[in-house]
């Protein structure tokens, strides 16, 4: 996990036999290098057609991998041949690289953890609550079993009594 590093690199190019362009990453910077016949010298740099300034070593240095360089690298010789690249790469700094064994420690974590839970959850479930009882869980409210306690008498509203209902008509 700890420093970045380019998770993929995507070169088409099309060049002489003889002039080749590769791609290095160290540290945090991108450098692209014209690989020539011995004896011959890069003239200059262009990306995307524009000529790159100070660029006139077999070494470019395009800048730092945080950043997008995407485009077309082409390297020129004083012989007038030219090799060619296109560049597209993506950054990963907090990438995680999966394999079999990775994939089966998830699984088997995931697996224990639902396993925990289950037997956790049916231990609580099963333990009856243990709690004190209190006076009024074992006195009687209504006197001699009765379901209902009768209302007082009053008369000092419209709810206080039952009317006869009215007729609907439709």
């Amino acid at each position: 996990m700890g420093s970045p590093h380019i998770q993929g690199v995507v070169i088409s190019g099309n060049a002489d036999q003889d002039v080749s362009i590769q791609v290095k990453h160290e540290r945090n910077s991108v450098f692209l290098l014209c690989k020539l016949k011995p004896g011959e010298s890069v003239t200059y740099w262009r990306k995307d057609g524009i000529e790159v300034r100070n660029s006139n070593d077999s070494q470019l240095l395009v800048g730092s991998a945080v950043e997008d360089h995407r485009g077309l690298y082409q390297c020129y010789t004083h012989l007038k041949r030219t090799g060619s690249l296109q560049l597209h790469f993506r950054m990963c700094q907090y990438c995680v690289q999966l394999n079999s064994a990775t994939v089966m420690g998830m699984v088997a974590a995931e697996v224990l953890a639902t396993a925990f839970l289950v037997v956790a959850v049916c231990t609580l479930a099963a333990q009856e609550p243990s709690r004190r009882s209190r006076a009024s869980d074992k006195q009687n409210l209504l006197a001699h079993d009765q379901l209902y306690q009768p209302l007082g008498e009053r008369n000092n509203g419209q709810y206080s009594h039952i009317g006869v209902a009215k007729a609907r008509h439709r």
